[in-house]
């Protein structure tokens, strides 16, 4: 378990290369939830292939495509646009975050799903898996890059597997009242994250039914 205060690594690895990092500082950790506080402004690193020859006329889900099928790309420093307060449960396919605007407004919460993660020594490894689901602070909410999603599937850069676990992570979140829980770890967890820090983007698609349910062949 990360102590409270720690700054730690979350990295995205994608068949043994890095495919992005970005740093955090724990706010806790029991060893089944992780909880991280990102500020605005923090550098990142990210994966991008916009001025590869043959791909600046590409879309950027379908230059990430790309990508991730040949493996080849450049990195950028991206700093952070908001601040951010993740919570990340053991053996999830899915991270939750509650966002905040750099002038201190809350922007939204954000459903990501990715691999489970793997501990390290200095933080721990995943990898993004394009899906999102942003709710909204009055808890209306709308799939975000289902497309892309979708078309990593049929490509083949994401397996049956993958396509399995996230239509099951997927099915839970939509079963799950998910307002209370995220008011209760917002309430529990956001004035922890000041003594903790001094102790050490899509096209959007609304609907009440996961898109999921329809799998792309």
């Amino acid at each position: 378990m990360f102590e409270p205060g720690l700054q730690i690594v979350a990295r995205e690895v994608w068949n043994g290369l890095l495919w992005a990092a970005r740093p955090a500082i724990v706010v806790a950790d029991d060893g089944e939830e992780l909880v991280h506080w990102c500020p605005a402004g923090a550098l990142g690193c990210f994966a991008t292939s916009r001025f590869f020859p043959g791909r600046e006329h590409l879309a950027p889900a379908e230059r990430q495509l790309v990508s991730l099928e040949s493996r080849q790309w450049h990195y950028r420093g991206v700093p952070a646009r908001g601040t951010s307060l993740s919570f990340i449960r053991a053996g999830s396919w899915a991270s939750i975050a509650a966002t905040w605007n750099p002038d201190g407004r809350f922007a939204h919460w954000y459903v990501n799903f990715q691999l489970p993660i793997e501990r390290s020594s200095r933080g721990y490894d995943t990898l993004d898996l394009v899906l999102d689901i942003v709710v909204a602070p009055d808890w209306s909410w709308a799939w975000k890059d289902v497309e892309p999603f979708q078309a990593a599937i049929r490509r083949g850069v994401f397996d049956s597997a993958v396509e399995d676990a996230v239509n099951v992570e997927a099915k839970q979140v939509e079963r799950a009242n998910a307002q209370p829980v995220m008011e209760t770890r917002h309430h529990t967890h956001v004035s922890m994250t000041g003594s903790a820090v001094r102790g050490g983007g899509g096209r959007c698609q609304s609907g009440n039914r996961s898109p999921l349910r329809r799998r792309a062949r």
